[in-house]
């Protein structure tokens, strides 16, 4: 639970948010927001957001720790704000996983999307094939240019080779997701 006032210092804060963040009440009390919480600049904005008025809940992070936030203003008798109060959650753990879960998702999305273009490369290739072999038999073409459909053919073979290593190594079943 946190309270600060207009001039932008903490008069309150106590909870394991604060402990999640490495502080303890005695060393931000009575100490500026901008000194205190130097390592979240987003948090700070999320303060001063809140002096205006809105009430917000944000997730701000560091390094080591993911700490969502509730931050509304306080107000007199007479409807001026004098401060902002929040709760915070320490969400760390829940944006590892959400973090990996995305990650996964990616990896599975990038596995399909490399087979299913592996795959229809590899039916082109296949046409391309047929289609060359047929031209390089007809007998009206030059041995010129029936030098050059081999050329093709064996380019065409080695692009093909190319592809089934690719579609091996991101086959979906084989892919090694990360945890």
């Amino acid at each position: 639970l946190w309270a600060f006032n207009t001039r932008e210092i903490v008069t309150f804060a106590r909870g394991k948010g604060l402990a999640a963040m490495g502080l303890e009440t005695e060393q931000v009390v009575g100490k500026p927001l901008k000194k205190v919480f130097a390592e979240f600049p987003d948090f700070i904005e999320n303060v001063r957001e809140a002096m205006t008025g809105q009430v917000l809940m944000s997730t701000v992070q560091n390094r080591e720790v993911a700490i969502s936030t509730k931050l509304s203003p306080s107000m007199n008798r007479k409807g001026q704000i004098v401060g902002v109060i929040g709760a915070s959650f320490d969400v760390t753990e829940q944006k590892k996983i959400e973090t990996r879960l995305v990650k996964k998702q990616i990896d599975e999305a990038v596995a399909a999307a490399v087979s299913r273009i592996t795959r229809d490369f590899g039916d082109n290739v296949e046409e391309i094939r047929k289609e060359t072999a047929a031209l390089s038999q007809s007998e009206s073409i030059s041995d010129t240019i029936r030098e050059r459909i081999k050329r093709v053919q064996r380019l065409f073979d080695e692009t093909a080779r190319s592809a089934d290593r690719l579609s091996d190594i991101v086959d979906p079943f084989q892919l090694q997701l990360s945890p």
